[in-house]
């Protein structure tokens, strides 16, 4: 009898290489170079291997690596 094994690819953390700003686009990469989220607008204010930063306006907005929003720093 063998393991089985489940994996679950929502569950998996998307680890964050870069985030480049192209236009009015900013496209957020993984390690391997492929690319993870894009959000529109704003300026890229920095990034961590599991979060990133933009700003727009007077608001700044932080999302997990899959672009998904964690907080709202307001001004």
């Amino acid at each position: 009898m063998y393991p089985i094994t489940w994996m679950n690819n929502t569950a998996r953390k998307a680890v964050i290489g870069t985030v480049i700003k192209r236009d009015s686009t900013i496209y957020v990469y993984s390690e391997a170079g492929s690319i993870i989220c894009t959000k529109t607008g704003g300026e890229v204010i920095g990034y961590t291997s599991s979060s990133f930063s933009i700003k727009k306006g007077n608001s700044v907005y932080i999302f997990n690596s899959k672009g998904s929003i964690l907080s709202t720093i307001h001004n």
